[in-house]
């Protein structure tokens, strides 16, 4: 391995580090650019930043663009939070993440959240709470606990 190889390695352990410190894990979607160009693939967050990195892309423009998506929460197929983070990748500073974009689909919503530093990126329970379940869901769960549901 050769230095920049170990550089490369660092900054991938420390950006998968600080998303998994924050709760994001699991499986992501790496997009070139800001989505328009479609899934490059699924898989872990190392294994989409080591393809970023091999693909070449981060080495013909800099710093290079990517968007890693992924679903912060699924409460049902109908029901869930999707997260984009548009991502800059520099072979300097490494991985710096410069929004985040939370769309909801109930209650159906969207919001766009600057991020001015990796660490400022808001963890998962927070990006969850920006869209809470309808009142008629908690209504019906609290029917539920006393007994008074249909189940």
């Amino acid at each position: 391995m050769n230095d920049h190889d170990s550089n490369n390695h660092k900054l991938i352990t420390g950006f998968e580090y600080l998303l998994r410190s924050k709760g994001y894990v699991g499986y992501f979607e790496l997009y070139h650019g800001n989505r328009h160009g479609g899934v490059l693939m699924t898989a872990t967050l190392g294994q989409c930043l080591r393809h970023f990195i091999a693909s070449g892309r981060s080495a013909t423009k800099l710093p290079a663009e990517f968007t890693l998506g992924f679903d912060a929460v699924q409460r049902a197929h109908d029901d869930y939070i999707r997260c984009f983070l548009k991502v800059e990748f520099n072979s300097q500073t490494g991985f710096e993440i410069k929004e985040i974009d939370v769309q909801s689909e109930n209650p159906y919503g969207r919001r766009v959240l600057p991020v001015s530093s990796n660490h400022q990126l808001p963890n998962v329970n927070s990006v969850k709470a920006i869209f809470p379940r309808p009142a008629l869901w908690k209504q019906i769960m609290k029917n539920r606990l006393k007994g008074k549901g249909p189940w």
